[in-house]
Protein backbone atom coordinates (compact mmCIF):
# COMPACT_ATOMS: atom_id res chain seq x y z
CA UNK A 1 0.00 0.00 0.00
CA UNK A 2 2.79 2.42 0.90
CA UNK A 3 4.51 1.72 -2.42
CA UNK A 4 1.34 2.65 -4.31
CA UNK A 5 0.99 5.92 -2.42
CA UNK A 6 4.63 6.78 -3.04
CA UNK A 7 4.30 5.99 -6.75
CA UNK A 8 1.19 8.18 -7.05
CA UNK A 9 2.99 11.02 -5.29
CA UNK A 10 5.88 10.79 -7.74
CA UNK A 11 3.81 10.56 -10.93
CA UNK A 12 3.96 14.28 -11.76
CA UNK A 13 7.75 14.24 -11.41
CA UNK A 14 8.04 11.09 -13.52
CA UNK A 15 5.76 12.52 -16.19
CA UNK A 16 8.01 15.54 -16.55
CA UNK A 17 11.46 14.07 -16.81
CA UNK A 18 12.10 16.87 -19.32
CA UNK A 19 12.83 20.31 -17.92
CA UNK A 20 9.89 22.71 -17.83
CA UNK A 21 10.38 26.09 -19.54
CA UNK A 22 11.01 29.02 -17.16
CA UNK A 23 7.56 30.65 -17.62
CA UNK A 24 5.82 27.36 -16.79
CA UNK A 25 8.12 26.84 -13.79
CA UNK A 26 7.10 30.30 -12.55
CA UNK A 27 3.44 29.29 -12.71
CA UNK A 28 4.23 25.98 -11.02
CA UNK A 29 5.84 27.89 -8.12
CA UNK A 30 2.46 29.53 -7.50
CA UNK A 31 1.09 26.15 -6.46
CA UNK A 32 -0.11 24.70 -9.76
CA UNK A 33 0.75 21.05 -10.34
CA UNK A 34 1.58 20.34 -13.98
CA UNK A 35 -0.06 17.08 -15.05
CA UNK A 36 0.68 16.67 -18.75
CA UNK A 37 1.49 18.45 -22.01
CA UNK A 38 -0.36 18.65 -25.31
CA UNK A 39 0.06 20.25 -28.73
CA UNK A 40 -1.86 23.53 -28.86
CA UNK A 41 -2.91 25.60 -31.90
CA UNK A 42 -0.67 28.29 -33.33
CA UNK A 43 2.57 26.46 -32.63
CA UNK A 44 2.06 26.73 -28.89
CA UNK A 45 2.63 23.96 -26.39
CA UNK A 46 -0.12 23.34 -23.86
CA UNK A 47 0.11 22.19 -20.28
CA UNK A 48 -2.70 20.79 -18.19
CA UNK A 49 -2.41 21.62 -14.54
CA UNK A 50 -4.32 21.43 -11.29
CA UNK A 51 -4.80 24.09 -8.64
CA UNK A 52 -6.97 23.48 -5.56
CA UNK A 53 -8.82 20.63 -7.33
CA UNK A 54 -9.54 22.83 -10.36
CA UNK A 55 -8.18 22.25 -13.85
CA UNK A 56 -5.83 24.86 -15.28
CA UNK A 57 -4.76 25.22 -18.91
CA UNK A 58 -1.47 26.93 -19.70
CA UNK A 59 -0.18 27.80 -23.16
CA UNK A 60 3.52 28.39 -23.85
CA UNK A 61 4.25 30.77 -26.73
CA UNK A 62 6.30 29.33 -29.62
CA UNK A 63 9.39 31.30 -28.55
CA UNK A 64 9.15 29.75 -25.07
CA UNK A 65 9.34 33.14 -23.36
CA UNK A 66 5.74 33.58 -22.21
CA UNK A 67 3.03 31.43 -20.63
CA UNK A 68 -0.67 32.25 -20.81
CA UNK A 69 -3.28 30.70 -18.54
CA UNK A 70 -6.95 30.49 -19.46
CA UNK A 71 -9.37 29.54 -22.20
CA UNK A 72 -8.57 29.54 -25.91
CA UNK A 73 -11.22 30.28 -28.51
CA UNK A 74 -11.03 30.03 -32.28
CA UNK A 75 -12.89 32.10 -34.89
CA UNK A 76 -15.93 29.87 -34.39
CA UNK A 77 -15.86 30.49 -30.60
CA UNK A 78 -14.94 26.89 -29.79
CA UNK A 79 -12.13 25.76 -27.56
Amino acid sequence: MLKKILLLALLPAIAFAEELPAPVKAIEKQGITIIKTFDAPGGMKGYLGKYQDMGVTIYLTPDGKHAISGYMYNEKVKT
